[in-house]
């Protein structure tokens, strides 16, 4: 009983603490007589109640007289904790903290039912932010616990939390509800129906319009994570891309700077979802679930909505505001790094391949709409065809779910029909209009074009994305040299800093590094298309090698890795050499690998990683073995991230004819010189990367007493054979994306005709 006593005695004296506090702040006319003591009493008194609740003789004590009677305590006490978690003595909120996770761990066997409510009940007060967030974080950790038979009950009554907490522009709350999101989805978002998931996105969706970059950051986060974990996660991403859309395509022509924070936060959505529209990634296991595991989704994300992001990215790219081109620049790296979108290469690299922009029809028709009064706002959208008596049903079946403002739209973000212009579909995403492109050139310092004098637009010089003569993914690239990296005359080729950051140029020259994975021959052609103006070929961007910043260097040295590798398979495909070019590539990268910036000789070292197999089995092998030679001289690189870029790119070395070229020698030093000696390194990190490169090694390693003959050409000739009757999706190194993007003097050569079938064939099986 003496521990009872004491519990019930700390309970109530925290309680009066927490009275005058109310009445003290109420009146304010009175002061604590000794404030340090009150905060020693309420230390103590917190610490007694974390040592009863946890001792074994409480339990076993209301386990015997009455077993009803302990959870109604335990909730008592874990309500009067967290409601010391937003005291103003920091050292009074550090020991309620401490006591919760006590409590927590101790009970978690025997009450994790009683726990996993009253936490809920916190986040259902809304209270004070501190409050909330100590319970947010908890209630997420034990949210893979709940029961399969209570998952539906908390997906409806954690609804009306989840609007609240979002409507909430605490940053420090927006935080803590971004971390807590992933354990909630994925444990209660399987059982919600698709009607409920877009209920819980519509007031992220709203939020991905509010002014503070840390709301909209966490708005986009828990969209997506929420639509990932869904039954249907295809379909809600289809759904949630139209949405964000449909929230900017009024706004897709007006430069007042209420809308960017929209633009923005629209940019930031789509960079979440583009990556995850990829069948393997969407296929996450599912938490407690058996009834979804191993269930083939099948993709539903549309052409057309792939169509309009591309043209949303080459639209934004031509805005005057430096954010929105960052955002739009980030979004569409994310896009290029995603090939396996529904028909989205072979929409790039064909001709001709889109004739009309769906992005202004759809623009026009928007407006139509909204003449007519007839356009809808994006919260009336997400409940639209959907089944709401349900919901409403489920609400009403359960005690703690109250109403939820289901009709809570998102702020409209188009401005009045008097602040905007119709733009014609040619100038919708060529940039003609010419405010838009006078701003532009206020903003960048542009005035060195040689067509800026005669009156042409960008279309006239560089094309349009309509053009039949190019493919989409050509004026892409002329358009981001144009704009970021290229002045287009040669007497000064390249952007200064001062007109162009720095931080434009590399995330510019990163777009076009993926851009040439799949479509290497654009770098041999023109900047404009126009024969009436100076031109300048979009290789020069390979000058960039000479800048002082590192990290532009190293997306150099990237795209000559890309560029290497390209121009080896072609020269083997067809039998042609291309050495002058191929000699200057080589040379300025082994400058690069030789610069005193880490970051530098990093990618560098990542570059050689991608042409260094293809190097080995070609013509070129000498300078293969040269590259190796250099890279390996940076084993004692004090970056350890050059040590590990090292490490993965001696683990993915094709052995045979590294053995056939130099001998046992080469492979010797590689293991003993480089993976056996970084196993030994100080950093962590760094052991670890080695012992990952040590066990890929070992299958690839060359010994001759393994092999018929001691012979490393029969070796090779092994592993041939057991490619050509043991087929996988790796066996060939040219990948069925490369050989689409051959120019068409290579694609009808007779060898590759044959060649091209077989070889699309093995990647797809």
């Amino acid at each position: 009983m003496g521990s009872i006593d004491k519990l019930i005695k700390a309970l109530e004296n925290l309680k009066v603490f927490q009275s005058d506090g109310i009445e003290e702040a109420a009146t304010n006319t009175s002061k604590k007589k000794n404030e340090t003591e009150n905060t020693k009493e309420k230390i103590t008194n917190c610490n007694i109640l974390a040592d009863c609740m946890c001792s074994p003789a409480v339990s076993l004590l209301f386990a015997c007289r009455s077993a009803a009677e302990f959870p109604k305590l335990l909730g008592v006490v874990i309500e009067t904790l967290l409601s010391y978690a937003n005291d103003k003595d920091s050292d009074v909120r550090m020991v309620s903290d401490e006591s919760l996770n006590r409590i927590t761990r101790a009970l978690l066997d025997t009450n994790l039912g009683r726990l996993q409510i009253e936490f809920f009940k916190e986040l259902k007060k809304n209270g004070p932010s501190r409050c909330v967030r100590s319970a947010l974080w908890r209630f997420a950790e034990l949210a893979p616990m709940i029961r399969l038979h209570k998952r539906r009950a908390f997906v409806v009554n954690l609804l009306s939390c989840v609007t609240k907490m979002a409507e909430r522009h605490e940053e420090a709350l927006q935080e803590s509800l971004m971390s807590a999101m992933p354990n909630i989805a994925s444990s209660l978002m399987v059982s919600a129906t698709d009607a409920e998931v877009k209920l819980y996105i519509a007031p992220f969706l709203n939020n991905l319009c509010s002014t503070s970059a840390a709301v909209r950051r966490v708005a986009s986060t828990c969209a997506t994570v929420i639509t990932l974990h869904s039954r249907k996660p295809f379909q809600l991403f289809n759904w949630l891309l139209v949405q964000v859309l449909d929230m900017v395509l009024p706004i897709m022509h007006s430069s007042c700077a209420e809308n960017m924070p929209i633009i923005l936060g629209c940019l930031h959505c789509i960079r979440h979802v583009v990556p995850l529209l990829d069948d393997e990634k969407v296929k996450v296991p599912r938490t407690n679930s058996t009834a979804h595991q191993g269930v083939p989704v099948e993709p539903s994300i549309k052409l057309d909505t792939t169509i309009m992001l591309f043209e949303l990215m080459i639209h934004c790219l031509q805005q005057p505001h430096p954010s929105v081109i960052t955002a739009a620049l980030e979004c569409y790296q994310q896009l290029l790094k995603t090939p396996t979108l529904p028909g989205l290469v072979d929409l790039l690299i064909t001709p001709g391949s889109i004739t009309t922009s769906i992005l202004a029809v759809s623009y026009e028709a928007t407006l139509s709409a909204k003449d007519k009064n007839v356009v809808k706002s994006n919260s009336e959208l997400s409940i639209e065809d959907t089944d709401l008596m349900g919901l409403e049903e489920l609400q009403g079946n359960l005690a703690l779910a109250p109403d939820v403002d289901q009709t809570d739209a998102v702020p409209s973000t188009a401005a009045d029909d008097g602040q905007k212009e119709v733009l014609e579909e040619g100038e919708a995403l060529t940039g003609e209009n010419n405010s838009a492109e006078g701003s532009k050139k206020d903003v960048r310092s542009r005035g060195k074009h040689t067509f800026s004098d005669s009156g042409k637009s960008i279309s006239d010089v560089i094309g349009s994305l309509t053009d039949a003569a190019q493919p989409p993914i050509l004026y892409s690239v002329r358009l981001i040299c144009h704009t970021f990296l290229l002045t287009g005359n040669t007497e000064e080729r390249l952007y200064a800093d001062r007109d162009v950051r720095v931080s434009i140029k590399s995330l510019a020259l990163s777009c076009l590094l993926y851009i040439l994975k799949f479509y290497p021959q654009a770098i041999e052609h023109q900047l404009y298309t126009s024969a009436h103006c100076e031109n300048q070929p979009l290789s020069d961007v390979l000058l960039y090698h000479h800048h002082s910043d590192p990290q532009i260097q190293g997306m150099v040295a990237q795209v000559l890795g890309v560029l290497i590798h390209a121009r080896v398979h072609c020269a083997q495909l067809i039998n042609t050499t291309s050495s002058q070019v191929l000699e200057s590539y080589f040379n300025m990268l082994m400058d690069l690998l030789n610069t005193e910036s880490a970051m530098t000789t990093r990618l560098a070292v990542s570059a050689i990683k991608t042409c260094i197999n293809t190097l080995l089995n070609s013509q070129y092998h000498q300078k293969a073995l040269t590259l190796l030679e250099k890279a390996l001289q940076h084993v004692n690189n004090s970056y350890w991230l050059v040590k590990s870029e090292l490490l993965e790119l001696v683990s993915e070395l094709d052995m045979l004819p590294l053995v056939y070229l130099s001998g046992l020698s080469m492979q010797t030093k590689i293991l003993d010189e480089v993976v056996l000696r970084l196993l030994g390194d100080s950093d962590h990190r760094v052991r670890q990367a080695a012992s990952t490169a040590l066990v890929a090694l070992i299958p690839g390693l060359f010994h001759e007493s393994d092999h018929p003959h001691q012979s490393v050409l029969l070796a090779r000739a092994t592993s041939h054979l057991n490619t050509l009757m043991y087929p996988s999706p790796h066996s060939f190194p040219l990948s069925a994306l490369l050989v689409h993007a051959l120019p068409a003097r290579i694609i009808w050569n007779p060898i590759c005709q044959i060649l091209r079938p077989n070889l699309t064939l093995y990647n797809l099986l």
